[in-house]
């Protein structure tokens, strides 16, 4: 397995030849699993069903038994992930937390992420149209 490693803020490093590469490591997986947790259904214009629906099962008032199911389901599916061998996750102020331990291909790993509501009380959020574009 060999993924383009990612810098703080998300974006591919670039000018240091092999060295902007994850091989056959942990955190080649571990970035697997982050970057498939980070893709919204919708966002890739190549594929629009690819990605979490958290707009659609898990953000909002969806139970905790089915946002979890979609979750790990999109972690199992990310390349090198075996099984999931711990999993919890939490809501607090709009911030959905997922903790997780799996089993990779390269050996145990264990990380965190956190991914925030986008969606105000009226569910439209506010944009440049303001709150309620709709009208409703």
């Amino acid at each position: 397995m060999r993924v383009r490693a990612l810098d703080s803020n998300g974006d591919y490093v670039c000018g240091g030849g092999t060295g902007d590469f994850l091989v056959n490591s942990i955190n080649a997986v571990a970035q697997c699993i982050g970057t498939a947790l980070q893709l919204w259904t919708g966002q890739w214009f190549l594929d629009l069903s690819a990605g979490v629906p958290w707009m659609t099962e898990v953000l909002g008032r969806y139970p905790a038994p089915l946002y979890d199911s979609v979750i790990r389901e999109a972690i199992l599916d990310a390349p090198g992930v075996n099984a999931i061998t711990s999993y919890s996750s939490s809501v607090s102020n709009r911030v959905l937390t997922v903790s997780v331990s799996a089993q990779s291909i390269y050996g145990p790993l264990t990380m965190t992420m956190s991914v925030t509501a986008p969606i105000s009380g009226g569910g439209y959020g506010v944009g440049p149209l303001g709150e309620n574009p709709l009208g409703d």
